[in-house]
């Protein structure tokens, strides 16, 4: 329980220094937004925060992907529902101060859940296949 109190204050005094930050730049005159396709992508490209910045935007969105998936079935919707979230969140990182909106992490937080929904696509396409053979099998 001490751990937990411990981490939750640290955590609260890394938020407050970022927007404490943010608020600075936005003071001087830098908005923190980027909305030039592939600048902060060419920007990093040879340096190891990529890695984490494609870990954290692409990975962690995959899951979303087969969800929403999973729940409305047209891909042109899941597409439509999670660029919206997409958007909604960059667009509250921007407002309140915690983030930048940046149009590098909406381009791969989408290849994330495209990946995903391709997947939840291939793996319904792959069990339709397994229940034509099982059913060819019981036939015989």
């Amino acid at each position: 329980m001490l751990i937990v109190l411990i981490a939750s204050i640290y955590q609260y005094g890394n938020v407050l220094s970022r927007i404490y930050s943010i608020y600075i730049n936005r003071a001087d005159g830098f908005w923190n937004y980027n909305i030039i396709p592939l600048k902060t992508i060419r920007n990093q490209i040879a340096r190891p925060y990529l890695l984490y910045q494609l870990k954290r935007n692409f990975l962690v969105y995959i899951p979303m992907g087969v969800l929403i998936s999973c729940i409305h079935k047209k891909p042109w919707l899941c597409i439509l529902i999670c660029s919206m979230f997409i958007l909604a969140k960059e667009s509250l990182q921007f407002i309140t101060l915690t983030g930048y909106f940046d149009i590098d992490d909406i381009i791969i937080n989408l290849s994330g859940i495209l990946l995903g929904i391709i997947l939840y696509l291939l793996s319904e396409l792959l069990w339709k296949l397994i229940a034509k053979v099982m059913a060819k099998m019981n036939q015989t």
